[in-house]
């Protein structure tokens, strides 16, 4: 068997080096995602791998929005009411969307493709699509007469302003 001489054992030892403090460089990379700062998303990387951060990122920016609109007691006993009013039905037909694109996955089942199966599911999941789309926009606009022009006026400007710092990810 053949030894290594030193230059072997030196260009090993880098090697192994290397291939474990790569990753743990990478993985602490503040440029990657949104830094504890509070910084937004500027790197390179590709949108999948941010559309998580970016999702949550909006979601953290509406949150605080409607924290600033200085709801009265009775506004958002209004909101709560309406939310909770509208929940069972968003619920049940979100559950009935999970159902069936569950069963539209089995149309892929082993590498093989079941067009008349994923046809059908498509054709199953689109009504209540369209259903689940209407009652959120009920809900949406219930919630919106709640509001005063104002707290509307505000609210479209924080929307816009999270909307400015979320790349379009559906293009």
């Amino acid at each position: 068997m053949k030894t290594l001489d030193t230059t072997g054992m030196f260009a090993l030892a880098s090697m192994m080096f290397v291939a474990l403090a790569v990753p743990v460089a990478f993985g602490q990379s503040k440029s990657a995602g949104t830094g504890t700062s509070g910084q937004s998303c500027t790197s390179t990387a590709t949108p999948q791998s941010r559309r998580w951060q970016h999702g949550y990122a909006y979601g953290m920016a509406m949150r605080n929005a409607w924290n600033r609109l200085d709801l009265t007691a009775a506004q958002k006993d209004q909101i709560r009411n309406i939310r909770a009013s509208e929940r069972p039905e968003i619920l049940s037909l979100q559950k009935q969307i999970s159902s069936q694109r569950k069963e539209l996955r089995a149309a892929f089942q082993n590498g093989i493709f079941n067009q008349s199966l994923a046809s059908q599911k498509l054709e199953q999941i689109a009504p209540i699509q369209a259903k689940l789309m209407g009652e959120r926009y009920k809900e949406h606009k219930e919630i919106m007469a709640v509001l005063s022009s104002q707290q509307r006026t505000e609210l479209h400007q924080f929307r816009s302003q999270a909307l400015s710092h979320v790349p379009n990810q559906r293009s």
